[in-house]
C-alpha cells in the first residue's frame, strides 16, 4: 500500500501545486483592485496630448518607420523628439515610452526586440513549468509572482528599467530558474569554476 501510495506521489504535480500559479494570479488582482484608483489616476496624469495613449501613437509611428533595424539602443529620448508635430506639446521631457516592450521595439527594431524579450519570458516559462511539476518550489513561486508584477507594469510604465528594481527581478528569476536544473549541474559549475580559479598559474 505505500508503494502505490508513493507511486501517486511521483506521478505528476499535486493539486496544490497546480494551484500555486492562479493564487498569485488572483493575488495580483486584489492588489489591483485595491489599489486600482491610483493606477487609473497614474495612466491619466497627463491629460489631453500630453498622456500615454499620444506618447503610444507617436512611438508607433516611429517604429513603422524603422521596424527592422530601429533606431538604436537607447536612443529613445533623442528621437522621440522629431516625432512631435509641435514643439513642446509635452509639458515635460518625454524619455520614457512609459511601454517597455513597445520601447524596446523602437530602439531595437522587431526582430532584435523581439529576440531580447523573449529570452525573459524563456526563463519564466520553465520556471512556471518547474512550479507545475513541483520542482523549485517557493523559489520559483515568487520568480513568477515577481515576472508578473513587473511585466503587467512594464505595460503602463518603465518599472522594469529601474536599476534596482531589474536587478531584484533578475535575481528572483535566476534563483527560480536555478531550481528547476537537474540537481548535479549547479554543482559542476561551481567545481569548474572553483578549479580555474585556484589553478596555480603556469610558471612557463
Amino acid at each position: 500500500a505505500s508503494g502505490s501510495r508513493a507511486g501517486d506521489d511521483l506521478s505528476g504535480p499535486s493539486a496544490g501545486a497546480r494551484l500555486w500559479p492562479l493564487a498569485v494570479g488572483a493575488g495580483m488582482l486584489v492588489i489591483l483592485l485595491i489599489s486600482g484608483g491610483a493606477v487609473m489616476d497614474r495612466l491619466d496624469d497627463g491629460r489631453g496630448q500630453t498622456g500615454r495613449s499620444e506618447i503610444w501613437a507617436r512611438s508607433l509611428v516611429a517604429l513603422a518607420d524603422a521596424p527592422l533595424r530601429g533606431h538604436g539602443l537607447g536612443t529613445y529620448e533623442s528621437i522621440f523628439f522629431a516625432y512631435q508635430d509641435e514643439p513642446h506639446v509635452f509639458a515635460y521631457q518625454v524619455d520614457k515610452a512609459h511601454n517597455t516592450y513597445l520601447e524596446v521595439l523602437v530602439e531595437l527594431g522587431l526582430p532584435f526586440g523581439l529576440l531580447l524579450l523573449a529570452i525573459p519570458a524563456w526563463l519564466c516559462w520553465q520556471v512556471l513549468r518547474g512550479a507545475l511539476n513541483r520542482v523549485g518550489g517557493r523559489y520559483g513561486i515568487t520568480a513568477i509572482g515577481a515576472t508578473v508584477t513587473i511585466g503587467a507594469h512594464s505595460a503602463v510604465d518603465f518599472s522594469a528599467q529601474i536599476p534596482a528594481i531589474a536587478l531584484v527581478w533578475i535575481s528572483l528569476l535566476g534563483c527560480g530558474y536555478a531550481q528547476t536544473l537537474p540537481p548535479g549541474v549547479s554543482a559542476m559549475v561551481f567545481v569548474r569554476q572553483s578549479k580555474t580559479a585556484n589553478r596555480p598559474d603556469d610558471p612557463h
